[in-house]
């Protein structure tokens, strides 16, 4: 049960956003999210399914009616979920953690580029006065949704250097809030943390410039260890231009032993010939193959702008463990129009090539809302559990079994094909009075 409502959580906490939000992309829903009397998103369960017709009807049963909707007002957030006759509600600030950086760059994204854009420039004049550079030579790197450079500067540092380099570009950094929402996100995303980073070796840094010679973006490779941990050689590829779109692409390979990871992300704009449509999509990659595991992430966003705003994406999380795939897929279909937001939301695992389960729920977002008297997380999860225990006790004994062993089989929800028949259940079971 915990894992259905985390998803339905996570989704619907990553479509929210400050009210003090402004920016460019998908407007119609920017105006939803960033009204001043607040936003509300709802998600309504309305489909689970599994592998097995019986466990599907019981699963369906026992999770009828089940309603979660976070509110999101000026300085507060809560979290409500309606379920039977429980209805509870808790903070939503601990599960808001990421949601203002990641609002941040999705619907500011020009003004992300502009500001990006703007340390790039500063920063590189101030590499120019104290490093040699090798100017203007011809280089025909690609960047991806950006273009082919014309020309780069080129600047080489020591080891010693790059220290120094690196710090005054975390200190920079810092004064554009976009920027630093950025690494922060990153930083949080690969697991590395790139203000503590050590430069084990010399780097070589490339600014490129289009045709044109205006800069179009940059590309590093060094050597760089975190924590004393393994030592990696990198790629670091970006880039951005305002009508087309951007790239960013880093790729680590250990120095010594295997262990390799690639993050990927990028933007792409499109506008429609002869009609004011424009076409937004992003898509992103996170792979990684070191200490045993192997697993990726990627995804796709797209946001059609027409009479109506229609945004769709999905995205694919890939796991290997012990020779073993599974894949969990999200997808998003959501229509924005007369000041409101309406679509759904489709959950679903899949295990060596085996489907598992899937969920869908019904979104709506529309702007303000009330708030919640929320109550301890702790008072909010025994509520919940009354409510799963007087459903389940409903059952026939047969069907109590089957349910109780489904839904409290941790391997259930962490995608393993089949519930977990070595763990003991006899402390979730349900005695008939």
């Amino acid at each position: 049960m915990k894992g259905i409502i985390s998803c339905l959580a996570a989704i619907i906490l990553c479509l929210m956003n400050s009210p003090a939000m402004a920016g460019t992309n998908a407007p119609e829903l920017q105006a939803v999210l960033s009204d001043p009397s607040g936003v509300t998103v709802t998600a309504v369960l309305s489909g689970i399914d599994t592998k097995d017709e019986h466990v599907t009807e019981l699963l369906g049963g026992f999770f009828d009616g089940l309603e979660m909707s976070v509110t999101a007002l000026p300085g507060r957030e809560t979290c409500e979920i309606r379920w039977g006759d429980v209805k509870t509600a808790v903070s939503g600030a601990a599960a808001m953690e990421n949601a203002d950086d990641i609002s941040r760059l999705i619907f500011r994204a020009e003004d992300l580029i502009a500001e990006i854009g703007a340390l790039s420039s500063v920063w590189h004049e101030r590499l120019n006065e104290r490093t040699e550079i090798t100017r203007n030579y011809a280089d025909r790197t690609t960047v991806k949704n950006v273009g082919t450079a014309a020309s780069a500067d080129q600047y080489t540092f020591r080891r010693e250097e790059m220290a120094e380099v690196h710090a005054e570009f975390t200190d920079l950094k810092d004064e554009y809030p976009l920027a630093a929402s950025f690494t922060a996100l990153f930083c949080r995303w690969t697991g590395f943390d790139w203000d503590d980073a050590v430069f084990t070796g010399q780097c070589t840094h490339k600014r490129l410039f289009d045709k044109d010679g205006e800069p179009m973006g940059i590309r590093t490779e060094g050597r760089v260890a975190f924590d004393d941990e393994a030592e990696y050689r990198f790629t670091f590829l970006t880039g951005a231009a305002a009508e087309k779109g951007g790239y960013f692409s880093l790729e680590m390979n250990r120095t010594r032993g295997t262990g390799q990871h690639r993050y990927i992300l990028g933007w792409k704009i499109t506008d429609k010939a002869g009609s004011a449509a424009t076409d937004i999509t992003g898509s992103w990659l996170s792979k990684a193959k070191d200490s045993g595991f192997s697993g990726s992430v990627e995804g796709d966003l797209t946001v059609k702008t027409a009479d109506t705003e229609h945004l769709t994406g999905s995205i694919t999380v890939n796991a290997n463990r012990d020779g073993l795939r599974s894949v969990r897929t999200v997808e998003l279909d959501l229509t924005t129009a007369d000041g409101r937001s309406d679509g759904t939301v489709g959950i679903g695992v899949t295990m060596a090539g085996e489907k598992q389960w899937s969920l869908d729920a019904d979104l709506t977002i529309e702007p303000g809302g009330t708030a919640a008297e929320t109550s301890d997380p702790a008072q909010a999860a025994g509520l919940l559990m009354r409510e799963a225990m007087k459903r389940i006790s409903a059952l026939g004994e047969e069907d109590r079994s089957l349910l109780t062993h489904t839904l409290f089989s941790a391997r259930w929800m962490d995608m393993s094909p089949e519930p977990d028949d070595t763990a003991d259940y006899d402390e979730w079971s349900v005695e008939e009075e």
